[in-house]
C-alpha cells in the first residue's frame, strides 16, 4: 500500500482513463495503448479489487484540446465530482495538465473529492507539492515548444502563421480597444478608465 492511499480511497472506485489524441496515434502506438490498459494491474497492486476498476477508453482517438466531444472525460469528471472515485489512473500525470483547462478543473475537483491520481511511477494527491511541480513542468515544456495556448484577450485572436495573438480584423472592436488604451494613457489608471466610461453612459 502507498502512504497517500487510505481506506477512504480503497472503498471507492478506480477509473483508468485512456487517451491518445488521434486514431493514427492509436494505430501507430499500440504499446502506449497497452501500457494504459495495464494500469488496471497497478490498481490491483495498490489494493483495489478488479470489480472496483472502471476503464474509460471511449476517448481514444479524440483530441485533448477540448473535452466537449469526449464523453469519457465527461463521465469521469461527473463520477469524481460525485465522490464515487477514490483514484484516477492515467499513463502520464503531466499530460493531464498540458491537455486543456478542463484537466485543471478536474484536478481541482479531485482535490475537493479527495481523489488521488496515479500513473505508472507514482501516486499524487492533487494538493501535493511534487505534483504541482510536475504539472508546472508540463506547461513549461509546452510553452518552450510554442504550443501553450490560453484564451486570447478580448478583441484578439490567435494567428497560427505568425504564432502570436493579433488584434481582430473587426474595425469596431479595434476602435474600442484603441479607445481603452488611449483613455488609459490620459487617465493614468484602470479605475479612472472605468469611471470615464461610466460617465459616458
Amino acid at each position: 500500500m502507498n502512504g497517500k492511499i487510505g481506506p477512504s480511497h480503497l472503498a471507492r472506485r478506480v477509473v483508468v482513463y485512456l487517451r491518445q489524441s488521434t486514431v493514427r496515434q492509436v494505430m501507430d502506438h499500440r504499446e502506449s495503448t497497452a501500457r494504459q490498459y495495464a494500469l488496471q494491474q497497478r490498481a490491483a497492486e495498490l489494493g483495489w479489487s478488479a470489480d472496483q476498476v472502471d476503464i474509460v477508453d471511449e476517448d481514444l482517438g479524440h483530441s485533448g484540446s477540448s473535452t466537449e466531444q469526449r464523453s469519457g472525460f465527461q463521465r469521469l469528471a461527473e463520477a469524481v465530482a460525485h465522490g464515487r472515485v477514490g483514484a484516477l489512473f492515467a499513463l502520464e500525470v503531466s499530460r493531464l495538465s498540458r491537455s486543456s483547462a478542463d484537466w485543471h478543473r478536474l484536478l481541482d475537483v479531485c482535490a475537493l473529492a479527495d481523489t488521488v491520481i496515479v500513473d505508472e511511477q507514482a501516486v499524487f494527491a492533487p494538493n501535493d507539492y511534487k505534483m504541482k511541480l510536475r504539472l508546472h513542468g508540463g506547461r513549461t515544456n509546452k510553452a518552450r515548444r510554442g504550443e501553450l495556448r490560453y484564451h486570447p484577450p478580448a478583441g484578439y485572436e490567435w494567428d497560427a502563421a505568425a504564432r502570436r495573438f493579433v488584434m481582430t480584423p473587426d474595425e469596431r472592436v479595434r476602435g474600442a480597444i484603441r479607445l481603452i488604451f488611449e483613455r488609459f494613457r490620459i487617465e493614468g489608471s484602470a479605475g479612472a478608465v472605468v469611471r470615464y466610461f461610466l460617465r459616458q453612459n
